[in-house]
């Protein structure tokens, strides 16, 4: 609500607030001008950008690529590749609600076109790499714990759906769900992304949506009282 910062800001004075990374560029711009800055990028996306890269990697850190670089050159010759050895299982891109994919869209160009294209988002620029030894249901529940933490509790589709999800995938990683509840989170997921009042609520279930598309058989097996990658307890399971 008014003032607005940029007529009343530090000191009451009229002030322009950035991220860091912008202001990071600004520099360059002035000294090279703005055409060679967005030459370095591609024809929908000019310049650079920071990439936050965590996870099973060898060399974790923060990139500055040209728009244009492929989420495969980041990971394998910025990254140092998988750690340890291990193989890809999934990345997950943007932050804790940004979409989770298989090795197989690693050749997606950093541009918010190509990634928009294969229906990924850019979001905070953070890049998490999970190798072949984590299970989806386990990974997922960490990442909805936490949504369920960060609700303010004002709307009930966050704040309901946060937290049922957070069930749905403790029975299942107590070999104690069933296809049904395999239904009620896609279910849930859709309700929370339409109704929610606030981006948190709407976002949330997007490591959801996109884990379930990509690994259904997974969720299947926990289903089946089974954890191939043997990270979850399964004391609930059917003999």
């Amino acid at each position: 609500k008014p003032p607005y910062i940029k007529n009343a800001g530090l000191n009451m004075k009229p002030t322009v607030l950035n991220n860091v990374e912008t202001f990071a560029c600004i520099p360059w711009i002035v000294k090279e001008g703005g055409e060679k800055f967005l030459s370095m990028g591609t024809e929908f996306s000019g310049g650079t950008k920071l990439m936050c890269l965590s996870g099973n990697v060898v060399h974790r850190g923060v990139y500055e690529v040209p728009f244009g670089t492929t989420l495969r050159e980041l990971i394998e010759d910025l990254g140092g590749g998988i750690a340890r050895g291990r193989g890809l299982k999934f990345v997950h891109l943007g932050g804790s609600s940004g979409s989770c994919f298989p090795g197989s869209l690693l050749d997606t160009k950093i541009c918010y076109k190509d990634l928009r294209d294969h229906g990924l988002s850019l979001g905070s620029g953070a890049v998490l790499v999970v190798d072949d030894t984590h299970c989806v249901v386990d990974y997922l529940k960490a990442v909805m714990e936490f949504f369920e933490e960060e609700s303010c509790g004002k709307c009930t589709p966050c704040r309901e759906g946060n937290q049922r999800m957070v069930e749905i995938l403790e029975k299942l990683g107590e070999g104690r769900a069933t296809m049904e509840d395999l239904q009620r989170l896609k279910s849930l997921a859709r309700t929370m992304k339409n109704t929610s009042f606030c981006g948190l609520g709407q976002s949330a279930p997007v490591p959801v949506t996109t884990l379930l598309k990509h690994f259904a058989d997974e969720f299947e097996v926990h289903v089946q009282g089974q954890c191939p990658s043997g990270k979850c307890s399964m004391h609930g399971a059917r003999g």
